[in-house]
């Protein structure tokens, strides 16, 4: 992680429970009444490519990724290819309000979605790919999944309308964050730690299993298998099963049943909005020789500088470096087939970026990094650190959306990139490019790299500065092409 400031501060279970579960308002839309749960309506979590290596390089317990849900990209069921301004409840009485909440739980009918806890490791679920568990978790409170369908502090978000009522658009879904942990054993188990048996074994993927990925790397060291339900770009359908789901309670629409196990009860499941790896563009998995981030520099400060010296065109450079440590097997080319190095904001940077259009629309990269908490009244406004590496490459910071998805079928996948010049639009940096080889290890087989760059603070173009302090926070991230 990099900090950057400035010098001066720095299937229904009862039939008996439908009319419990069925809540009157004056609503009506897609939430509650429309199919939103299928396994193909999953919500992506971006997290890309997820590759295991050496418990030298990557040790158990490894934060593999980490990712945020993305319902624009959801292309099936009914909020399927709709725009984040699309309405999916509409409330003709205010006092609708009053009943609203978010409810959560994980695919706990599901040994790869959510039903088998890992021990040591609470609130992560194993998945369909080896090794790797998933954490989900409101990016706005914090509270984790777990089986038990749970009634969440979520602020439901809505927009009053002119005729007294509301309405709840798609960009009010609250946002879920996935964070990928590296666990000891392949896959979970069938029954939990209090002997209770997993309700479900099917596997949505066509033609797949939940266990159908090798457990340690085949021939081909390249290979790659997707956790998309669909076979998508040339990889095998995996099993397709979401990681978890939220709903929205007193809506007037199917609703869960708060306290129920998620493992037996799946009432309402239909009507709920899934999240996880099979979500489209889904998740891809490999073994591939790669590297890790090693060190990085902590702190990049920035001394002092007027408003007039901005306005005047003036900017100011430091260095920073990052030390990666990689398999001596890595490809060492500088190009798109390589593994690269990106710098990702802190979410609530991005967000702020967002909001001010320092978004690539091309490839979704992040042309200036600013402050964690950009409009608070003591932060500069106007101002932003661009990213360069040392041979003078121009890099965009990483976005927490993921990559822009190609349509295919009933599916999207992520594109490869076609130049380097995309790819760094994109975020991300060749290993290999503007690095230095700093040690060897013969016993591990691996070899070390420093690579450096320049991080210049200036003024956003159309931008006012105004007076602030520059406190803003990056993570160092590792791509697989």
């Amino acid at each position: 992680m990099v900090k950057f400031r400035t010098k001066s501060n720095y299937a229904i279970t009862l039939v008996i429970l439908l009319f419990s579960s069925y809540t009157y308002s004056s609503c009506s839309g897609v939430l509650g009444r429309s199919v939103t749960g299928w396994d193909f309506s999953t919500a992506s979590i971006g997290v890309g490519r997820v590759n295991i290596i050496s418990n030298y390089l990557q040790p158990i317990g490894t934060v593999l990724a980490t990712g945020i849900s993305n319902y624009n990209t959801i292309r099936n069921g009914g909020l399927g290819n709709l725009s984040d301004d699309s309405i999916v409840l509409t409330c003709t009485s205010p006092n609708d309000k009053n009943n609203l909440a978010w409810a959560y739980a994980t695919n706990g009918d599901s040994r790869i979605g959510g039903f088998y806890e890992i021990p040591g490791y609470p609130g992560y679920y194993a998945t369909q790919f080896p090794y790797v568990a998933i954490k989900l978790s409101f990016a706005d409170t914090g509270e984790v999944f777990s089986r038990i369908w749970t009634k969440s502090s979520v602020n439901v978000v809505t927009e009053d309308t002119s005729n007294g009522g509301f309405v709840i658009r798609k960009k009010h879904i609250p946002k879920v964050i996935a964070t990928l942990v590296k666990w000891p054993e392949p896959y979970g188990k069938t029954t939990d730690a209090n002997g209770n048996n997993v309700s479900n074994t099917y596997c949505h993927g066509l033609g797949a299993r939940e266990d159908s990925i090798p457990t340690s790397q085949t021939s081909n060291p390249n290979q790659v298998w997707t956790a998309d339900l669909y076979a998508v770009n040339g990889l095998a359908a995996g099993c397709g099963q979401p990681s978890g789901y939220i709903n929205l309670l007193g809506s007037g629409g199917y609703q869960v049943i708060i306290g129920q196990d998620s493992n037996k009860n799946v009432y309402a499941w239909d009507y709920s909005i899934p999240i996880g790896l099979n979500g489209s563009p889904a998740a891809t998995f490999s073994y591939t020789p790669s590297c890790v981030v090693k060190t990085v520099t902590p702190y990049v400060i920035f001394p002092t500088v007027s408003i007039n010296q901005l306005n005047s065109g003036e900017k100011i450079s430091k260095n920073f470096d990052i030390t990666l440590e990689c398999d001596n097997t890595i490809n060492k080319s500088i190009s798109t087939a390589a593994v690269s190095v990106g710098l990702q904001p802190s979410l609530s940077a991005f967000n702020h970026a967002q909001t001010l259009g320092l978004i690539d629309p091309t490839t979704g990269g992040v042309t200036h990094l600013v402050s964690d908490n950009y409009t608070d009244q003591n932060m500069a406004k106007g101002v932003g650190i661009t990213l360069q590496n040392s041979d003078g490459n121009s890099i965009n910071f990483v976005s927490w959306v993921g990559c822009i998805p190609v349509a295919s079928g009933y599916t999207s996948y992520c594109p490869s990139f076609t130049s380097l010049e995309q790819q760094r639009s994109a975020g991300w940096d060749p290993i290999m490019s503007a690095s230095s080889q700093i040690s060897a290890d013969p016993v591990n087989a691996t070899t070390s790299y420093r690579k450096t760059y320049v991080s210049t603070l200036g003024k956003i173009n159309n931008m006012t500065p105004t007076i602030g302090k520059i406190k803003a926070t990056a993570t160092v991230l590792i791509r697989y092409p």
